[in-house]
């Protein structure tokens, strides 16, 4: 087991450097600059120049890269361009919405799944297994985005049961409002889970 488990790490070493390089790559391929949204649009060719030295922007693109690959190793992904804080910041504090959303999604998944697996189990080959296994593949076919986009417009829109958009709450802060803004997400991940 243990070698597996080192073996899957070994492997997973050149697929986080493939991906790191793709994403930095498209960072390059978008027109524009960054520089603008940090410094705005009224910026001296002055001040451009003196956020891009500031930046590492001046630098070769290996120099970037290997500064940029270097930082994001040791948790140092920079400023938000938009709220001015620190990236790892940010991304700690959405940790408990990530985690109350990946723990709903495999709960409504093992409600689903465990039921229509037991069932179809029983009786392998019955118009039920048939229809079960039909109505899986089909919901395994539609991409998560349009079953969110449709349980919006069912639940939120049209049957105003459950807010569309909404912010996240703790399950300790209310649980009853937690599990209204969840429940939606929640069931969009879980059929795939």
């Amino acid at each position: 087991m243990m070698g597996f488990v080192l073996r899957r790490l070994a492997q997973l070493l050149p697929v986080l450097l493939i991906a790191s390089t793709g994403i930095w790559a498209m960072i390059y391929a978008v027109p524009g600059s960054p520089i603008g949204a940090i410094v705005g649009e009224n910026a001296t060719p002055e001040q451009i120049q003196a956020a891009m030295v500031r930046l590492g922007l001046d630098q070769p693109m290996a120099v970037q890269y290997w500064s940029w690959l270097r930082n994001a190793l040791v948790g140092d992904f920079g400023l938000s361009i938009q709220n001015r804080e620190p990236v790892l910041d940010l991304i700690v504090q959405r940790i408990p919405a990530t985690i109350q959303l990946g723990v709903s999604a495999t709960v409504v998944g093992l409600l689903l799944g465990v039921p229509v697996a037991v069932i179809s189990a029983l009786r392998p080959g019955s118009w039920v297994d048939r229809w079960l296994s039909g109505w899986s593949a089909l919901a395994l076919g539609v991409p998560t985005f349009w079953l969110g986009i449709l349980l919006i417009l069912l639940f939120a829109v049209y049957l105003r049961w459950l807010p569309s958009a909404s912010g996240y709450v703790s399950i300790w802060e209310s649980p009853w409002q937690a599990l209204r803004n969840v429940l939606l997400p929640a069931v969009t991940l879980g059929v795939y889970v």
